[in-house]
């Protein structure tokens, strides 16, 4: 069972790189899709980020496990404490996510991503998706991207939650400190 949350996978990487605490914000970012996965109690968030050194689009998949999932909500419940989505025809009510207790299982398809966290993230079980391919230095003058073999995130994903905090789908809300 994955108990990596976000909050746990940010820490981790400030003990990769303490520099990473001051990453960039993406200044066009949106959702894609919002899946629920009612019989698994998970919730993915499908997004996309304009990439500032590379003029590409990142795709960034956040994969939130142990959240509550309602097709109705109850008479006790408000729209403070969840969010509403419809899918297809359905529509659902997600308790907003903890980054202190909902396990993440997070991929970006940026370079520093794969170079420096997919494969750590694969072997924690914080990987969304399939293990990726090995890579192979093709010069030896530079040293390892992450000897340590540090789980952790990018800044895609780092602003991919800030983006989805701000727009209320947390139980926090603002930027991350």
């Amino acid at each position: 069972m994955n108990n990596w949350t976000f909050d746990k996978l940010y820490r981790s990487t400030l003990r990769f790189k303490q520099w990473r605490r001051n990453y960039s914000h993406n200044k066009k970012m949106g959702i894609s899709k919002i899946i629920p996965y009612v019989g698994t109690k998970s919730v993915l968030f499908q997004l996309w980020a304009l990439g500032h050194t590379q003029k590409v689009t990142h795709k960034i998949n956040l994969l939130f496990n142990n959240v509550e999932i309602l097709t109705e909500l109850p008479e006790n419940k408000t729209l403070f404490d969840y969010f509403k989505i419809t899918n297809g025809t359905d529509t659902y009510y997600i308790r907003k996510i903890d980054p202190r207790k909902c396990p993440l299982s997070a991929r970006c398809t940026c370079a520093d991503f794969f170079y420096s966290f997919a494969l750590w993230n694969y072997n924690a079980g914080c990987l969304f998706g399939p293990k990726p391919r090995p890579y192979r230095r093709k010069t030896t003058t530079y040293p390892p991207r992450n000897p340590n073999h540090i789980p952790g995130i990018c800044k895609h994903i780092y602003n991919s939650y800030i983006f989805l905090r701000v727009s209320g789908y947390t139980t926090e809300q603002g930027m991350y400190s």
